[in-house]
């Protein structure tokens, strides 16, 4: 394909896109060719780089996915911890409406009862 300079420089001259793009399909008639089949030769020549950059792009998003579901499950398991937490210390600390220190026996109480439920549910496990 020839590249005459003379045209070329008249189109810097213009600067219209109209005069561009009329100017772009004489160059390419003039070299036998249409926009189409240029377009054709270029994909054709660089389909290999589309599709690498395809795959890193596909690679991208699945890695994007996976962050959001992690972040999602995290802040799902964050919020029933703080539930939880907010949920014991309302039982454990108010009473009418009133602030009730935590005392040893109370902290022992509860510490008791754990254990007892971590004991009953291994031994449904076993059984």
């Amino acid at each position: 394909m020839r590249a005459p300079t003379r045209r070329k420089s008249s189109c810097r001259n213009t600067g219209g896109e109209r005069e561009a793009v009329t100017l772009v399909n004489e160059l390419l008639t003039d070299a036998g060719m249409s926009m189409d089949s240029f377009m054709i030769k270029v994909l054709g020549d660089r389909i290999d780089e589309i599709e690498r950059i395809d795959r890193l792009t596909a690679i991208a998003e699945t890695r994007r996915n996976v962050a959001l579901r992690e972040i999602d499950r995290r802040r799902a398991v964050l919020g029933q911890t703080l539930r939880r937490s907010v949920q014991e210390i309302e039982d454990d600390e108010f009473a009418d409406g009133k602030l009730v220190p935590a005392t040893a026996s109370l902290r022992k109480k509860r510490r008791v009862t754990s254990e007892r439920k971590i004991r009953a549910s291994r031994a449904k496990r076993a059984g």
